[in-house]
């Protein structure tokens, strides 16, 4: 082992990481200063702090892609939404046209949430990925 490992072992053995970018944090911090996730135990235990823990987790991989298979993810996450949607508007916008009815308009607008949701956590992912790509190879030469 060399003198370094041994050095990084002596400052990480009784460090707390964060879970998501294995940064060590304070012990007793509520989020990690690098990244901003929640660090609290009650962020892996209570309901509603483990949906804004998760939230996070999908937010960070739409906004700061980094690598492909974080956009492959969020095409299989949000794709399906996709194609549901589309597949429900597929089926709804027909009987609503022969019907005119308003009821059906507006039980419909979920189907239209539901694509929106999915066609723009995919563009929103795949753009933020191919920016951050191009920074990459910019800074490169």
């Amino acid at each position: 082992m060399s003198k370094e490992d041994a050095e990084c072992r002596e400052i990480l053995e009784g460090a707390d990481l964060c879970l998501c970018c294995l940064e060590p944090v304070r012990p007793g911090a509520s989020r990690c200063v690098k990244c901003g996730a929640p660090l609290d135990f009650f962020a892996a235990t209570l309901p509603f702090l483990r949906v804004l823990a998760e939230g996070f987790v999908y937010h960070r991989a739409v906004q700061t892609p980094r690598s492909w298979w974080s956009v492959a993810g969020i095409w299989l996450i949000f794709g399906e939404t996709a194609v549901g949607g589309l597949l429900s508007l597929w089926w709804w916008v027909p009987m609503v046209l022969e019907f005119r009815n308003l009821e059906l308009l507006i039980r419909g607008i979920p189907f239209v949430a539901l694509t929106v949701v999915g066609v723009s956590g995919i563009a929103i992912s795949t753009a933020n990925y191919v920016a951050y790509r191009r920074c990459l190879r910019g800074n490169a030469s």
